[in-house]
């Protein structure tokens, strides 16, 4: 049973139980949500549930979410004001995340329309700041403003723009890229307000927002275009430019638009990856950490301190033995440590196996892939053409009992990750009590998710720990979404089903994948305004394996980005979904 490609745009399974009833409107706590079914005749904001399977459960009427944004860290960035002396940042209450979310969604859904310098400046924005480190550029449209002699630089106004005293949520003054070529992307925006020098305007619902301001800017009297901040008048008078001080006026940035999140803070003032010489594409920049997190998270900082202290045993490589050729096992050349209820333990054995169909990252995107793969003659063994290292999660109570337990194995997003504990989402999982199952997180080196690597790492758990083999499931998220097609396609017969949440589309289409995973059951969502992966991508899939008859519940996450994945695996009814798969058993109906 599949959705045709018009429903799938409209309806859903299980859709009201995971999104807002409009986009982004709403916050969620885990606890909130049932495990319901909504039949596929069922319009998305309809949260009434079917009864079907699933009678004696009732639907929560208004569903909500708590996106990232609506909790921060971070404080502030460069300009913190002194208004904000003695405050902090933290967690929005429920309300004001509401609050935040729909304004969010409608600034995002406002300033989409120009999604690139050129299209911006063809639609008369006007590049009041040229590229800023940390900010990119500042666009704003300013009509036939000039600074003519009515202008006064010390109480300026700027009549015909939208720099005035009014805050529009939905209508951000400014507009900031990536560069300042044509084709330059849309990394942010900022809202720009009048008050008065000692108090910020009532923005945004909750505390986080804090704005700042910028004493004095020097701009071009010509082109209203800023040269430099607090200068002096004589400094920039010699432009010929005007010193125009800024004291009453407040701005405020919010960095949502995909990729250049700021989860650390989303009203931080600046970006740490837009770098004075341009932006920094590289994921493994510690940029991006900063972006994400502040620094280091803490569990990386121990690993750091205790690699100074003594060698790490559970590095991937250099590997010494190599794989069995195809799809043939090969097992584990290290004893596994000692199995303890409720506990993460750590696989490293596997490290030490030499893969040659590994792929390597730095030409996973060539046009040519046939001089890309690893071989036997190469000189020096790569650490990304070894096996992978994974953390298990044992259920509790696993020594009081002699059950076979089900398998989830998650791949992670981008191109390294943290194994086990010590992955972001590791204790995001909605683990049933009734039901418990294994949890492996396993890490990689390469681009793509390697099947043998994973058929190794299944055995690996399969002769150690007691595993119910017609109940094993694969998911993962963007590169591990892509990845899940990959493996799954490749290994066909060992997962009963599949649950890819946003995958990746490059560096080349998983649509031709379709027919080698048609027989599995499969559970896939997407956000419709992902900027990071492909949903048109994810559309085409549908579409082939429908074409394809298979069992395919699509789920469009309206308003959404490259997030959110923590709120699909803590849902009950999604993880009651993937664990009532079997292997062999049709369980679509």
């Amino acid at each position: 049973m599949g959705f045709s490609t018009s429903m799938r745009k409209g309806y859903s399974y299980l859709f009201a139980i995971l999104m807002l009833a409009t986009s982004l409107a709403g916050c969620l706590g885990s606890e909130d949500i049932e495990n319901t079914e909504v039949e596929e005749e069922l319009e998305v904001e309809d949260t009434d549930p079917a009864s079907d399977n699933n009678e004696d459960i009732v639907a929560e009427p208004e569903p909500v979410v708590r996106n990232w944004w609506c909790s921060s860290s971070g404080m502030g960035g460069h300009h913190v004001d002194p208004a904000y002396e003695g405050m902090t940042k933290g967690e929005l209450s429920d309300e004001d995340c509401q609050a935040v979310n729909e304004q969010f969604a409608a600034a995002i859904a406002w300033a989409m329309q120009w999604p690139t310098l050129g299209e911006a400046e063809d639609d008369e924005f006007h590049m009041v700041v040229d590229y800023v480190e940390g900010m990119g550029t500042h666009h704003a449209r300013i009509g036939n403003f000039s600074m003519d002699d009515d202008f006064d630089p010390r109480d300026p106004e700027f009549p015909g723009t939208r720099m005035d005293g009014v805050f529009e949520y939905d209508k951000p003054e400014f507009l900031m890229y990536s560069g300042t070529e044509s084709n330059s992307t849309l990394v942010g925006f900022a809202w720009y307000v009048k008050t008065n020098s000692t108090i910020p305007p009532e923005g945004f619902a909750g505390d986080n927002d804090w704005w700042h301001r910028h004493g004095s800017l020097c701009f071009r009297d010509e082109t209203f275009q800023a040269t430099g901040e607090d200068l002096s008048d004589e400094e920039c008078e010699s432009g010929p430019a005007t010193n125009v001080h800024l004291h009453d006026y407040w701005m405020v940035h919010a960095w949502i638009i995909e990729p250049w999140l700021q989860q650390y803070d989303v009203f931080a003032n600046y970006h740490p990856c837009l770098s004075q010489e341009g932006p920094i594409m590289d994921p493994e920049d510690h940029c991006w950490m900063e972006a994400m997190h502040g620094g280091m998270h803490e569990h990386e900082e121990e690993e750091q301190e205790e690699e100074k202290e003594t060698p790490d045993d559970t590095e991937d490589g250099p590997c010494t033995i190599y794989a069995n050729e195809g799809l043939q096992s090969t097992p584990n050349p290290s004893d596994w440590p000692i199995i303890v209820d409720d506990e993460w333990l750590y696989a490293d054995g596997l490290t030490d196996i030499i893969y040659n169909e590994s792929q390597d990252p730095d030409t996973a995107w060539d046009d040519d892939q046939s001089d890309d793969m690893a071989s036997e003659e190469q000189e020096e063994i790569e650490d990304w053409m070894c096996g992978y290292y994974f953390g298990v999660k044992v259920p509790d109570g696993y020594d009081d009992n002699t059950k076979d337990y089900p398998v989830v194995i998650f791949l992670h997003g981008g191109h390294t990750s943290s194994a086990g504990e010590g992955h972001w989402l590791s204790g995001q999982f909605h683990i049933p009590d009734e039901d418990p199952y294994i949890l492996v997180i396993p890490t990689k080196k390469e681009w793509d998710w390697e099947p043998q690597k994973i058929l190794d790492l299944l055995t690996d758990v399969k002769s150690n720990m007691r595993v119910n083999e017609d109940r094993v499931y694969l998911t993962g998220l963007s590169m591990g979404g892509r990845g899940t097609f990959i493996v799954g396609s490749a290994l066909p017969d060992q997962f009963a089903a599949l649950m890819p949440l946003s995958p990746h589309h490059g560096p080349y289409s998983y649509v031709s994948l379709a027919a080698d995973v048609s027989h599995l059951p499969i559970w896939m969502s997407f956000g419709n305004i992902d900027m990071v992966s492909s949903y048109y991508m994810a559309t085409e899939m549908v579409d082939a394996l429908e074409e394809e008859g298979a069992y395919i519940d699509f789920i469009t996450l309206e308003g959404w980005g490259h997030w959110g994945w923590e709120y699909i695996y803590s849902n009950e009814g999604v993880i009651g979904w993937l664990l009532a798969q079997e292997r062999g058993v049709d369980n679509s109906a």
